[in-house]
């Protein structure tokens, strides 16, 4: 989000959610007006957010990447 008297970047708690195969262009955000409390609640929303905090603890992937830090793979 930029701050339109400053022109800097500051941080917000928009978040953004598509159903990319009926959405490819990413045009309808599901979350209405982005914000997390009005983001679908059902088991798709379940799986994404499990899926993304396995991926905040790993780095790369098995066979192509090098170990980071002892971080286990991704993939």
């Amino acid at each position: 989000m930029v701050d339109p008297t400053s022109g800097e970047c500051v941080a917000s708690n928009q978040v953004e959610r598509y159903a990319l195969k009926r959405d490819p262009f990413e045009l309808h955000n599901l979350c209405f007006a982005g914000n997390a409390i009005n983001c679908p609640l059902d088991s798709s929303q379940a799986e994404l957010e499990s899926r993304l905090a396995e991926l905040r603890d790993c780095a790369g992937i098995r066979g192509r990447d090098r170990r980071v830090d002892g971080r286990p793979f991704c993939e």
